[in-house]
This record gives structure tokens, sequence and C-alpha cells, in this order.
């Protein structure tokens, strides 16, 4: 009997070792202990599930399907928060051609409550780019035909239905949402942007305004005060019809208004004169009527004639 159960036992072994769940052979770069949670969870499904994702990905060639499974074992998924690219709203990237990396840009996805198969979707998206796949063009700017057509978009949504069919629960992936524009902040790594001023969050570029504030595309950095997003950058009188075409931030009756005396850093002008019903400008001085001036911003009601300050 004992010897019966010893000649057995390599095969029970042999049997448990092919249906064991997979080891993980895929590497994490550079991410803190949540996003490594989130995406090992991802990418343990895609390891468990290899098979049956390739299977699905009937547009590939027999060729395409068995370098994807080649490649897994030595693939490196890089959390790439850091980068500018990943600031500018983007989700992740993959250098076309023969590569190993895919880049993720984690923060974004929690900050956009991705769940777990949404990133095993965006995953098998990179790998194809990973891959060097052809994709469609306009593929950038995806339309819903590009989704459907473009062989990067396929394999997402082919991988993302997958999983949602085998754990429909989706947890949404570990982590903290980041501050947006304009919310408190304690330090830079609080803010979406990466830019705490003032306890503020603030832009850091222009990607970060185009993305949350698109109608007021560009960022203005201010060495004297907060960054803000705006349109245009112009200066204290100029004419205006919105906040976002001054530099000061601010729009009023018409004109560029200063906020602070950091707003005046033009010609020894360096006085803002705060009015409520008018547009507060920059001045010297704050001369009262009927004494002598040059110019009318010398002047509390921004009126200079014959050399003096009069009514406007």
């Amino acid at each position: 009997m004992f010897l019966g159960l010893f000649r057995s036992l390599p095969f029970v072994v042999l049997l448990l070792a092919v249906t064991a769940e997979p080891a993980a052979a895929y590497k994490i770069k550079d991410c803190g202990p949540l996003a490594e949670d989130g995406i090992n969870d991802a990418a343990g499904f895609i390891t468990r599930k290899m098979s049956r994702i390739v299977d699905s990905y009937t547009y590939l060639s027999a060729k395409q399907r068995q370098e994807i499974v080649a490649k897994w074992p030595n693939l490196t998924i890089d959390c790439a928060d850091n980068s500018s690219t990943c600031r500018k709203g983007t989700n992740g990237f993959a250098h076309g051609g023969p590569g190993n990396q895919i880049n993720i840009c984690y923060l974004n996805l929690v900050d956009q409550n991705w769940g777990v198969c949404a990133l095993v979707g965006l995953i098998m998206h990179e790998v194809g780019h990973a891959h060097g796949f052809r994709s469609t063009q306009g593929h950038n700017d995806s339309t819903p035909y590009i989704e459907k057509h473009d062989t990067m978009y396929r394999m997402k949504n082919d991988a993302k239905d997958l999983c949602i069919a085998i754990r429909p629960e989706n947890q949404r992936l570990p982590g903290k949402t980041r501050v947006a524009l304009g919310g408190a902040c304690k330090n830079n790594a609080d803010c979406q942007s990466g830019d705490c001023e003032q306890k503020q969050c603030v832009c850091n570029d222009d990607g970060d305004c185009s993305l949350i504030h698109p109608s007021r595309p560009i960022c203005h950095k201010r060495s004297t005060n907060t960054n803000f997003c705006g349109v245009d950058d112009k200066k204290v009188g100029q004419t205006c019809s919105k906040d976002g075409q001054c530099a000061s931030g601010a729009c009023q009756s018409g004109r560029c208004a200063c906020k602070s005396n950091k707003d005046c850093p033009d010609e020894g002008i360096r006085t803002c004169h705060k009015r409520t019903f008018d547009w507060s400008f920059c001045g010297s001085t704050s001369k009262a009527i009927g004494q002598s001036c040059s110019v009318n911003a010398q002047c509390a009601s921004d009126k200079c004639k014959d050399k003096k300050c009069v009514k406007k």
C-alpha cells in the first residue's frame, strides 16, 4: 500500500503544479505600496487568464498572440506619475516597437475612480503598443469608430469585458483621490497638478488647465503670487471681458484690475488702489482731488487733468 502511494506521489505533485495559480512574472517599478497592490491585482488577473484573453484576440495573428504570451513574463510596469506626461491627464503610455516596458499613470486612475478591470484593459492596451501593433489613424483622439476598430482599443475592451464577466464586483483601485485645481492642500503631493502654493492647488503647466478648465487653457506662472489658469496675459488697465484674460486673474468694469501690490510691477507704479464700484488700478500714490499729478494712476479718482487730480 505504501509503495503504491509513493509511486503515485510524483503524479499528484505534477498535477498540483499544473493546476496551481501561476506566479507573477512581470515586474513593477517606482510604485508606492497602494499602487503595487492595485497593479498586482490587475496584472495577476492577466497572468491567470492570459490564455482566455489572447484567445479572444481573433483579429491578431497567431504569431502576435504567441508574442504577447512569450513577452509577458519579462514585462516591466512602471508607475510614471512623476512625469509631465502624466500631469497632462494621460492614463498610460508605451513606446511603439519592440519593448518590454509600459507606463501607468496610476494616480490619475485613482483620481478618476477606476476599477481593477479597467486597469486590466489599460495594461493590455499598452502591451499592444509595446509590441508595435499598428494603430488606427487618429488613435490619440479616439471616437466610437476608432474604439471599435483600432487594435489597441479592441485589446483593451475585450480584456476589460472578460474581467468584468469573471469578477463583476470590479473593486475600485486602492489609493486616495488627489485635490483638483483650487482645492486646499498641504504639499505638492496632495494636488492633481503636483503644485501646491499658499495652501491651494494651482496649475503647473498648460496641460493642467486644458484638462480641467478648457475655457482657460493657459497656466500663468508668477513668482510673486499663485499660478492660475487663464486665456490671455493682459496687464492691469488693459481691456478685458473675463478674469482669465488678465495676468492678475481679475477683470473689473471691462479692465484688468489689480488684486494686490504684487500685480503692479511696472514703471515704479507699485501700489494697488482697490475700488468697489470700478476697476482696481495701479498707482504710485493715492492723491486726493486737487493735488498735483502727471498721470491718471497717481490719483485716487484715476483722473488727472491739467496736472491736478479731479473727479472722474
